[in-house]
C-alpha cells in the first residue's frame, strides 16, 4: 500500500492532507477542553480562593520570603563571580608564595584521642 501511495503523488497529497486535518482537528478539540486563559469571573474566583488561603495559612509567607531571598542571592553571585573568585591586586601572587619563607612547609593533620593537632614536620 505505501508503495502505490509513493507511485502516486495524488495520492500521497490526499494523505498529507488527511493527516494534518486529524492533528487540527485533534488540537481544536484541546483548546476546548482546556483553555489557555481565564475569563474575567473566573480569575476573580481564583484570586479570592488564593487570597483566602494565604490568610488562612501565613506561614507561607516566610517561606516565601526565603526562597525569594535564595534566587535574589543567586542572581547576585551569578552576576559577581568573576569579581568574588578572583583574588584581589596581588593577594595570591605567585611569586611572592614562591619565596616566602612558608612555602615550603607543609602542614600535618592528626585526629587521636578525640582531638585534632597540627604539626609542622621538622
Amino acid at each position: 500500500m505505501i508503495a502505490t501511495m509513493t507511485k502516486n503523488p495524488l495520492a500521497l497529497a490526499g494523505v498529507a492532507v488527511l493527516a494534518a486535518a486529524i492533528g487540527a482537528g485533534g488540537m481544536w478539540i484541546a483548546e476546548r477542553a482546556a483553555p489557555g486563559a481565564l475569563s474575567g469571573a473566573d480569575q476573580a474566583r481564583v484570586e479570592l480562593v488564593v487570597r483566602d488561603y494565604v490568610l488562612d495559612h501565613p506561614e507561607i509567607i516566610p517561606e516565601a520570603m526565603d526562597r525569594l531571598k535564595r534566587r535574589e542571592a543567586g542572581k547576585l553571585i551569578a552576576a559577581n563571580r568573576k569579581a568574588i573568585l578572583e583574588p584581589f591586586g596581588d593577594a595570591w601572587p605567585a611569586t611572592r608564595m614562591a619565596t616566602s619563607r612558608w612555602s615550603n612547609i607543609s602542614i600535618i593533620i592528626a585526629a587521636s584521642a578525640g582531638r585534632a593537632c597540627l604539626r609542622s614536620p621538622s
